[in-house]
């Protein structure tokens, strides 16, 4: 199987390794699609992640993919299941080390709740924290909102250690995927005021978008008519940066006994100006998730994701094929990765004519989020879909007759049947008002993408 590895700081590689061999509480998983993590993947590909000093590494912690096979005392997996959070902590090469090792055809997903069962949860018995968090996704949980999730669980895993509560007054520093995910989130969560800072203009249109209520410039921020107009005014201040400089910022601006709320790994020794704050207040530094809240975090998503109030295309800024990785962390430093979907797979990543981003047909977000659903029905890469229905008027007017519900239903009801023929029929009955398909057309349709896929 191919992976990505990083031969030495700077310099990455894809690389044939052997497909690992699950062990008895863990599962073989076909990766569909990864995202990049802008933070860590960037650090441990410049070689200054914290702690790790040894080279050749595989790269990669944010994925999903489609179960194949199980080990004998696993419980909670089997084959077909899409799971998120798959890794590699080892390789048959012996001078190989992990980076987590997700960006690999395949990974491996370990059962953490059977382990417990059997009181096998510990490192004697392969199990680590991230055990807790390799988790089925809902069946009517698209591939890339699972894989985008990987980031939002954490985020909102993070609300409850940073005191988070509705009706809170917040201001954000940092506009990247963490800093945006607290605005998308908190909205949703129904946090009050939400403020954000950012040095790019893009990135403040973009939190606007998602509901920011007022972005600013680190310059507005500390300027003297800011602090003085909006001192002592905020709940909470996120740093979603981790940085010095930006606890210090915030320290002037909450009230009595608010929280300053770090969201990454800080230097070892920051220095805290407590002249500035005021004589009570809560420092959290939340450096590494909390597992059991980002666990759970993911039933949540999974509801406003059902509801059409969360998709993954507000932040994949960019899809690419893993052999344009070194291409992606470019972008990454440019600043102008939001979130990357990263796949192997020819047809599951969008094309030159996609990265030219002429995919922007002027859809509504509505329609956008049937058509994804409608294709993966037929099992189709969405953005081929799209360009077929980005001509077709009345298509777009069919594929709107029915709402997110209808869509959901029906994927779930046909991942149901085991049988190829009962699948076409079913679409048959159910889409030839929408797609106006025979059933021998869609035969034909199911045996040209399965040897699309077999390619």
């Amino acid at each position: 199987m191919k992976c990505v590895v990083v031969t030495k700081p700077g310099h990455i590689e894809i690389r044939e390794v052997d497909i690992p061999t699950p062990g008895a509480y863990q599962a073989l998983v076909r990766l569909e699609a990864a995202a990049l993590c802008n933070a860590t993947d960037s650090k441990l590909y410049a070689g200054h992640f914290p702690g790790v000093n040894d080279y050749p590494l595989v790269l990669g912690h944010e994925t999903v993919g489609i179960v194949e096979t199980v080990g004998s005392k696993v419980k909670n997996f089997k084959p077909g299941n899409r799971v998120v959070g798959g890794m590699l902590g080892a390789f048959s090469d012996p001078g190989l080390y992990s980076g987590w090792g997700g960006f690999s055809e395949y990974v491996l997903v370990h059962d953490h709740d059977a382990m417990v069962a059997d009181n096998v949860a510990n490192a004697a018995h392969g199990w680590f924290d991230a055990c807790e968090i390799q988790n089925v996704v809902p069946e009517d949980i698209p591939a890339e909102e699972a894989v985008i999730a990987c980031t939002w669980r954490e985020v909102l895993g993070a609300f409850k250690d940073f005191r988070l509560a509705p009706g809170k007054k917040v201001i954000v520093f940092g506009a990247g995927p963490v800093g945006l995910s607290f605005v998308k989130l908190g909205k949703l969560f129904g946090l009050g005021q939400i403020d954000i800072v950012d040095l790019l203009p893009k990135k403040l249109d973009l939190a606007r978008k998602m509901g920011a209520d007022n972005v600013y410039s680190p310059q507005e921020v500390q300027s003297e008519s800011f602090v003085s107009r909006e001192s002592r005014s905020y709940d909470a201040v996120i740093d979603a940066v981790g940085l010095e400089s930006i606890v210090n910022a915030g320290l002037p601006l909450i009230k009595m006994a608010g929280d300053i709320c770090v969201y990454g790994v800080m230097t070892k020794n920051p220095t805290l100006d407590l002249t500035l704050a005021p004589y009570n207040f809560d420092l959290h530094i939340h450096q590494w998730p909390t597992r059991n809240e980002e666990r759970a975090a993911l039933t949540v998503l999974s509801g406003w994701i059902r509801e059409g109030k969360l998709n993954a295309d507000e932040f994949v800024s960019h899809r690419m094929k893993m052999d344009n990785i070194t291409e992606t962390f470019e972008a990454v430093k440019r600043g102008e990765v939001i979130k990357a979907i990263l796949s192997f797979s020819e047809y599951k990543t969008l094309n030159k004519i996609i990265d030219m981003n002429l995919f922007e047909f002027g859809f509504s977000n509505e329609l956008r989020k049937r058509i994804k659903l409608v294709a993966e029905i037929f099992n189709y890469p969405h953005f081929q879909f799209e360009m077929s229905v980005s001509s077709d008027k009345k298509l777009q007017d069919a594929i709107m007759k029915h709402d997110i519900k209808f869509y959901q239903d029906t994927l779930a009801h046909l991942k149901t049947l085991p049988d190829k023929m009962d699948r076409v029929f079913e679409l048959s009955k159910l889409y030839k008002p929408i797609l106006g398909k025979t059933t021998e057309e869609l035969q034909r349709m199911q045996q040209s993408m399965e040897n699309r896929w077999s390619r």
